[in-house]
């Protein structure tokens, strides 16, 4: 299967995963409330109907989600291939972008002075801190040597990591190559607009190609 297409791929996954579980849902052969975790297919539309995406009330009409915090692009006619897929591309809001870091929480104490805690904020492959809390309170030393989703904040002036919530579902941060990604995605941020620009520009100039290669050949 893995060397099928995506649209191939993404029908077995309906057909051969999603039915037979709600049919033996319905037989009462599997007890969802038994499951550890539960399974369902993402949703994927084409290019041309990216828009409808940003449209209110599109998503809960079709799916189970209310609102959109990112966009996945992926090739059609493209068989799978395991781990780094340089062909598929993810998009979100720039404020919606986040880094999973592993927190390291330090007191730094100096003569005369408060004790001050610091956040250092980890990344794979990097053997010093990425980043740093812009505050660490004393709820948050709870989390020291735990993995944390960031946010990058910028307020009056003031710009840093801030911290969002703890990742339960993963025992590592992500590698540096992932972080400086999502960085530059929040350092030169492309809009919605921008993404729906450029899918506009591309595919009326795909439709002009064929119409002139169409007249062509007649």
């Amino acid at each position: 299967m893995k060397k099928e297409k995506f649209s191939v791929r993404f029908e077995a996954i309906e057909k051969e995963l999603i039915r037979p579980r709600i049919e033996a849902f319905k037989a009462g052969i599997i007890n969802r409330d038994s499951e550890p975790m539960g399974v369902r297919r993402k949703s994927f539309w084409p290019i041309e109907s990216t828009y409808k995406l940003f449209q209110p009330g599109f998503l809960g009409a079709v799916t189970s989600c209310h609102e959109i915090d990112g966009i996945v692009f992926q090739p059609v006619n493209r068989h799978y291939e395991p781990g780094r897929f340089d062909y598929l591309l993810k998009w979100k809001p720039p404020e919606l972008s986040t880094i999973d870091f592993r927190l390291e929480i330090k007191k730094i104490q100096r003569p005369g002075e408060l004790t001050q805690w610091v956040g250092d904020l980890h990344v794979l492959h990097l053997d010093r801190p990425f980043g740093r809390l812009l505050k660490v309170t004393n709820q948050m030393r709870q989390y020291d040597k735990k993995i944390i989703e960031c946010k990058f904040v910028r307020d009056k002036g003031v710009c840093g990591w801030e911290f969002m919530r703890e990742r339960t579902d993963k025992s590592h941060p992500n590698a540096l190559s992932t972080a400086e990604s999502v960085l530059n995605t929040i350092k030169y941020p492309i809009n919605r607009d921008d993404i729906l620009n450029f899918i506009h520009s591309f595919i009326t100039k795909k439709r002009q190609e064929q119409q002139q290669k169409h007249e062509n050949v007649h």
